[in-house]
């Protein structure tokens, strides 16, 4: 039985004009009733949840042990606690921070307070380099130890507000000086505090001085660089972010690239970059969203993958958070918030349009092509699929070609296409295509199999 090499992630380089690889609105998973132990299965579909505000969802947070674990959205410019409105924000750079009692967000230069009934406005020092006498405007935040820590934009300086303040004391500030940049985000790793600058990163350490809380741990400067602050993710106690170069990269440690030169070059062009992770059946997934594509990365697996919605190149849950097994998500283009789901095959009533291309090398002679077969989910009415395919690597493709996927109650049917011509060098890419609202999955694909 040929089988046919079923791509395992995204990949495509357009400045070396090669074969697009697809596994689009897909992941590979484990199956051990397949016979090659694994299966691509569709990524998780939407149901409604609730509509918060006039939207659109520009960022979502929930923390265990921070006001009873409610979701905190940013809709539009105001601040939602489930679905009360607290009043205005902003709507740019946001980001949450929560200690047992209170949350703090920083959205458009500022940062607030909230205690779940009143929203404040946080007043920073008036000496604050560059701003002097005005509102400071606030880069990040982050809660440790007690100490809600504030970074000031277009600075090497951050703040500390003491346990049991509101407002940070003007004496209270360190600088991250190693390198002649500024901080894009604070971010934290366990115990460790890192500043992720727009050149490099510099580690701090929380000590048990009271005048000095905050410590450069020294040799722990890093050049990656951060490109946006909302592609920073804590993911455990790993963080993940774009870097100036475009790699996508993750601190465990040391920090290091876990973008090949497919997602570097994607990447390349955009001019912003929204990123928030969840973790279902086990696997862990960083979600990065640019203006035109949302790629997908499973820590498990370590393959890299695109997700969009209906008519769009992108996926639109470009936020979300999660409450235990129940990963909630926010709509880019709406003030709907929508729950995932594996056992749902549609985006909310859209459909969920699923690729996924493999390929046969011909080194030889031309080969016939008798038929090719799908090992997939048949006899529940879910046809056809689709096939289309291509012999000069993707540069021209035949027209697409449904294949029945039998009746229900029909379990036997092969989802087979046959008499596909003769496949010559260097050999033929195969596309599936499939849109039903029903259960799909993919365990392996072969060619001239009967």
């Amino acid at each position: 039985m040929p089988q046919i090499n079923l791509a395992e992630g995204y990949w495509y380089l357009a400045s070396e004009r090669t074969d697009k690889l697809r596994v689009h609105n897909m992941l590979v998973g484990m199956n051990k009733a397949s016979p090659t132990g694994k299966t691509y299965r569709t990524r998780p579909g939407l149901t409604d949840a609730q509509v918060v505000g006039d939207g659109p969802i520009r960022k979502m947070w929930r923390q265990e042990g921070t006001l009873g674990g409610q979701i905190l959205t940013v809709s539009g410019d105001h601040l939602f606690i489930t679905s009360t409105d607290m009043g205005f924000v902003g709507s740019e750079g946001i980001q949450f921070a929560g200690s047992p009692d209170r949350a703090v967000i920083v959205a458009s230069g500022q940062a607030w307070r909230t205690d779940g009934v009143t929203l404040d406005l946080i007043i920073m020092p008036d000496d604050v380099p560059g701003y002097e006498g005005i509102a400071a405007p606030v880069q990040s935040v982050r809660y440790i130890n007690g100490f809600f820590l504030l970074s000031v934009k277009e600075s090497q300086r951050f703040y500390w507000i003491q346990p049991f303040e509101d407002d940070p004391d003007p004496l209270d500030f360190a600088s991250a000086e190693r390198l002649p940049d500024f901080i894009v985000s604070i971010a934290l790793s366990g115990d460790e505090i890192w500043m992720l600058g727009g050149d490099g990163e510099e580690v701090f350490a929380v000590t048990t001085d009271a005048d000095a809380p905050f410590q450069s741990i020294i040799g722990r400067v890093y050049n990656a660089g951060c490109a946006d602050i909302d592609s920073v993710c804590e993911i455990g106690t790993v963080l993940a972010w774009v870097s100036q170069a475009r790699n996508v990269a993750v601190a465990r440690g040391e920090p290091q690239p876990i973008s090949d030169d497919c997602i570097v070059e994607i990447l390349s062009p955009e001019p912003w970059f929204k990123a928030w992770w969840f973790r279902m059946s086990s696997h862990a997934y960083y979600i990065v969203t640019t203006p035109s594509i949302t790629l997908v990365y499973d820590f498990d697996e370590q393959k890299w993958y695109r997700w969009s919605s209906y008519g769009f190149d992108y996926w639109r849950c470009i936020t979300g958070c999660q409450t235990g097994a129940i990963v909630t998500a926010g709509d880019s283009q709406s003030a709907q918030q929508w729950t995932l789901g594996f056992d749902v095959t549609n985006d909310a009533g859209e459909p969920l349009l699923r690729e996924l291309s493999g390929t046969v090398d011909v080194l030889g002679p031309p080969e016939t092509c008798k038929s090719v077969t799908l090992r997939t989910v048949v006899g529940f009415g879910n046809g056809p699929l689709e096939l289309k395919w291509s012999d000069d690597q993707g540069r021209s493709w035949s027209a697409w070609r449904d294949i029945p996927l039998g009746s229900i109650g029909h379990y036997g049917t092969d989802a087979i296409a046959r008499s596909l011509g003769q496949m010559r060098r260097p050999g033929r890419t195969f596309v599936w295509r499939y849109s039903k609202d029903t259960p799909y999955r993919v365990d392996y694909a072969a060619y001239n199999e009967a």
